[in-house]
């Protein structure tokens, strides 16, 4: 359902909004034009004519501007006026058929102010409207009764359509708490799906770092010295797998795979949640790694990839023969965004 309000589902900011004025504005000049010769004073017909369109443009305003509520306010003000004017334009005595257009015109701008949510609003103005037709009434001498026939057809459509749009609002209301539902559904399935995607992968991954050593294993077959070496590259293959998150590329786990058989120590660990860097970055941190562990030559190195927000992106501490050293991969996105700010 588009629009999430009744204004927003009738599109009446929008160009529904401005064929609706014209019409509302070519139907008001039709019947002024041809009453002209019923009432006390045309000018004051034509005076009603600007009235009604004034605050018909008042209340097309865009909702969610700023000025509108005081514009809302200042169209009732216009439409008790000009009913006001329109009434005392009105023959004493007859029945005034289409030279009282106006009462008519001003119940439709109530009923745009209903859909715009002012409720209340409208309903002081239809208040005011009765007032001012039995003021009318009796300064006319005209009988009561026929003030209710003035003004009760017009208080059923109102009415009608403050119902109306009481239910249109509950029903949008229910409609946007299932689409809110429905979305969030998609979203745990997209996370769930990405999750188990993920575990698929990490298992994949270690299942191929086991290689054939899980079959030798369960079978009868004696452990060579070659095999144990083997086993002990394979544990740490699978460590470096499970705490090496994003770190653990297949380049750099060949890398790390090499390492140890130069008796390095290697440590992979991801600190960095559940993110992922760019793809740029990613890259660099990758190469780094790798080339880190291919010209270590015993002794430890340890990787490190840092938690989201850092300058830096992963640090590289090398320990061997009585000296450390320390290399620092910078995260190129964070200096674009300090950059850009």
């Amino acid at each position: 359902m588009s629009g999430r309000t009744l204004a927003g589902f009738f599109r009446l900011d929008e160009w529904p909004g401005r064929v609706i004025l014209a019409l509302f504005t070519l139907s008001n000049t039709v019947n002024t034009l041809a009453t002209l010769n019923d009432v006390r004073s045309p000018a004051a017909a034509v005076g009603t004519l600007a009235l009604a369109t004034a605050g018909a443009v008042l209340l097309l305003l865009p909702i969610r501007s700023a000025l509108y509520p005081r514009a809302a306010a200042s169209a009732v003000v216009l439409i008790v006026v000009g009913l006001s004017l329109a009434s005392w334009n009105l023959p004493a005595t007859g029945w005034p058929g289409w030279a009282s257009w106006n009462w008519f015109a001003s119940t439709l701008l109530l009923i745009v102010l209903v859909l715009r949510g002012r409720v209340l609003a409208a309903w002081a103005g239809f208040a005011l409207h009765v007032l001012v037709v039995f003021g009318w009434v009796a300064q006319v001498g005209r009988p009561l009764t026929q003030g209710v026939e003035f003004v009760a057809h017009h208080a059923v459509l109102l009415l009608v359509f403050t119902l109306f749009s009481s239910v249109l609002r509950s029903t949008m209301r229910s409609i946007a708490q299932v689409e809110q539902a429905h979305l969030e559904l998609v979203s745990s399935r997209a996370w769930a799906d990405a999750a188990a995607g993920a575990r698929e992968e990490r298992v994949a991954r270690v299942r191929s770092a086991g290689g054939d050593l899980l079959d030798i294993l369960a079978s009868d077959t004696p452990l060579t010295d070659q095999h144990r070496r083997e086993c002990l590259l394979a544990e740490a293959a699978i460590r470096d797998v499970l705490r090496g998150g994003v770190l653990a590329s297949d380049s750099v786990l060949a890398a790390a795979r090499a390492a140890r058989t130069r008796h390095v120590e290697v440590q992979l660990l991801d600190d960095g949640g559940t993110s992922r860097p760019e793809h740029g970055d990613l890259g660099r941190m990758h190469e780094a790694a790798r080339a880190a562990l291919e010209r270590a030559d015993g002794g430890t190195v340890t990787i490190r990839r840092l938690p989201p927000g850092r300058p830096q992106l992963a640090t590289i501490r090398v320990v061997a023969a009585g000296s450390a050293e320390r290399l620092d991969v910078p995260a190129r996105s964070l200096e674009r965004d300090v950059a850009a700010t």
